[in-house]
């Protein structure tokens, strides 16, 4: 490699140096580029040409500006060979148009004397431009007093009007002033109108087509807001993994916008900015290869588009903390509302205070199985009366047979268009004697694709995924081309312990259309699962029946109760799945009873009922006899009778020894 130098603007042409002895000069006519050495020690400028020269050096692969003002600070080339590439149009080149050129129109810049373009590129030379060899005006650079190895092509593109002139880079050379380099070249210039030329490199070994394109994502989960980002890189390859450089990519989206829609490959790589929506869901970016930097045949489209998933998501939160005061109080189905209220829920009652002629009206309507509804930050509160509320002065006090944490639908924009816009509805019912303003907080989140949980602190994601794979005797990858939703869900309480929740209702509704192709329209070939945050485990599976469904139009509802909260799934049985052991599968009963990890009390427990599609704890009881081992009364009988003929022998034996010695 040779030493690195900038490349200097020479003013008057290249050669101008003298020699001891007989001198050596150019020619008094100054004819541009086209220079050769006569005996006279005088010399001539012009001021119709600039003069370039330089050795390579690494660097980026911006176009370099060229004009009277500029240097050549540095060319991107690291090694040697191929050629140089100026031009005065701000556009690049395409090498597969280039013809060559004619000189006379460098005339206009120059005018038609001595140091026209006509009366330098007065030869003609070879260039190989890719894998196409070119013949084209030529002018040879001479310096230091001898033929120059550097020759210079004049080009222009088919169609086009615009200067092109091709400069090789040689493996060594002698230049200007007898510097050590590898290009010099000269440019035609007016200096009453000057000219901005742009320089570019063309390496000796035409490039490949483009035969890849990845997409990746930093950060790769947004916040449905409308003003989150996300960077969106792609990178252009060939087929031997070569990163592909000035390769326009365009970019395309699902939801949210992106920002430029179409951007250049530099080092091989060019970016894009996604911004997030306000609706949460899953944006598809696309990016695909839309031109070619080679004349030789284009590759397969399909190996220059890719994609890449990076979700919106918005985590709903309802709670509360602490006695609810200022809120409205309604019982359900009477139409009796009731502002200006303060609420306390404590130790299985509610007390309501309020005028005292509010709170006869909902003592009045507030009777045994009524629910009042109580609103609360992202939800309601809803205490089901376990007999009649009674109203003293302006307070209104019921006992609770039960409370339900009611919170609203979340919707999710999917990826997949039969699946739609997936709409879940979870809720959450405590025993009566919870207290709910202890710190109270439910979140839910919804995501489209296992990995995503990563980003919600769901550890060891892979894991979940394979667990239910295992579930079904299927690979991974069937299991997630037929998840449509997935919802992560956390509970907390001070104090709040596992036993106050008596039930997680949970609802998904989707398009029917991933019901009817998908699941094949069965109810029996769609589980909803509960898994384990932590472990993966699977903690609970549901197989739908036809009243755990609801269909309207093309939307499909499921529903589910389960025993408690975290990750839920909901999955199509795929066609290849194995009969499953456990509940919840195939011809198995839909119902799964789950024990609960709180120790019982030792008492006698009275027996659960538990309704078909839905999951009950159940504990055992204390005094519950052991059961017996399969099979243990087919073999007990026979040694039984056994045992008898012994014992019925031994005697007779005796009988007869006790007879001889009475005999005797």
């Amino acid at each position: 490699m040779s030493a690195i130098k900038n490349a200097s603007i020479i003013l008057v042409l290249l050669i101008i140096a003298f020699s001891s002895g007989g001198g050596c000069v150019q020619a008094d006519d100054a004819r541009g580029g086209y220079i050769f050495t006569i005996d006279f020690d005088t010399s001539s400028s012009t001021d119709y040409w600039y003069g370039y020269y330089g050795s390579v050096i690494p660097a980026s692969e911006n176009p370099h500006r060229l004009d009277t003002e500029t240097r050549i600070q540095e060319i991107d080339i690291n090694r040697t060979g191929g050629c140089l590439l100026i031009t005065d149009s701000q556009d690049v080149p395409n090498p597969a148009y280039l013809i060559a050129g004619n000189p006379a129109t460098i005339d206009t810049i120059t005018g038609t004397g001595y140091d026209s373009g006509s009366r330098t590129f007065t030869e003609t030379a070879d260039y190989t431009i890719y894998d196409r060899i070119l013949p084209a005006p030529t002018a040879y650079i001479f310096g230091n007093c001898s033929e120059s190895t550097f020759k210079e092509g004049f080009f222009t593109e088919q169609g086009k009007d615009n200067l092109v002139f091709i400069a090789p880079v040689v493996e060594s050379g002698t230049c200007y002033n007898a510097m050590s380099c590898n290009f010099q070249f000269i440019l035609p210039n007016n200096p009453v109108s000057p000219m901005t030329y742009y320089m570019y490199y063309i390496p000796a070994i035409p490039p490949t087509e483009p035969s890849a394109i990845s997409l990746t994502a930093d950060p790769g989960i947004i916040e449905a807001d409308g003003t989150n980002n996300s960077t969106i890189t792609a990178t252009v390859t060939d087929e031997s993994g070569r990163m592909i450089n000035e390769t326009e990519v365009t970019f395309s989206t699902t939801l949210g916008g992106i920002t430029p829609l179409t951007a250049v490959t530099a080092n091989g790589t060019t970016t894009t900015i996604l911004t997030s929506s306000t609706s949460p869901g899953t944006a598809v970016v696309e990016g695909t290869v839309a031109n070619k930097t080679s004349v030789t045949q284009a590759s397969t489209p399909e190996a220059l588009r890719d994609t890449v998933h990076i979700p919106f998501i918005r985590t709903a939160e309802a709670g509360c903390n602490g006695t609810l005061e200022n809120v409205t109080v309604t019982v359900i189905g009477t139409g009796v509302r009731v502002d200006a209220t303060t609420v306390t829920i404590k130790d299985g009652a509610v007390t309501i205070t309020t005028t005292k002629e509010n709170a006869t009206l909902l003592a009045g309507t507030a009777t045994v199985g009524m629910v009042i509804s109580i609103p609360i930050k992202g939800g309601t509160l809803e205490t089901t009366l376990k007999d009649d509320a009674t109203a003293v002065t302006d307070t209104v006090i019921g006992n609770i047979s039960k409370t339900k944490l009611n919170t609203p639908p979340e919707e999710y924009i999917t990826s997949m268009t039969e699946v739609g816009t997936a709409s879940v509805d979870l809720d959450v019912e405590f025993q009566a004697t919870f207290t709910p303003y202890r710190g109270l907080s439910f979140t839910t989140t919804l995501v489209e694709r296992y990995g995503d949980l990563k980003h919600l602190n769901v550890s060891d994601t892979s894991r979940l995924k394979e667990m239910l794979a295992d579930y079904f005797g299927v690979d991974a990858s069937t299991i997630a081309n037929n998840t449509p939703i997935l919802v992560y869900s956390k509970l907390s309480a001070t104090d709040l312990t596992r036993s106050e929740v008596t039930g997680v209702p949970i609802s998904i509704t989707l398009n029917k259309d991933w019901f009817d192709t998908v699941a094949g329209g069965d109810p029996g070939n769609v589980v909803l699962f509960k898994i384990n945050e932590t472990t993966g485990e699977i903690e609970g599976d549901i197989t739908m029946i036809p009243e755990s469904i609801t269909i309207t139009g093309n939307r499909v509802t499921f529903r589910a109760t389960f025993d408690h909260f975290s990750v839920f799934a909901i999955i199509a049985r795929p066609p290849a799945a194995t009969p499953h052991k456990g509940g919840g599968g195939g011809t198995y009963p839909p119902v799964l009873t789950v024990t609960p990890t709180i120790t019982p009390t030792p008492t006698p427990v009275e027996p659960t009922v538990v309704a078909v599609g839905t999951l009950t704890p159940t504990v055992a009881a204390a005094w519950a006899e052991p059961e017996e081992t399969p099979g243990q009364e087919e073999w007990s009988y026979p040694i039984r009778i056994i045992l008898l003929a012994i014992a019925a022998g031994i005697f007779i034996i005796f009988i007869l020894w006790r007879s001889r010695n009475d005999g005797g």
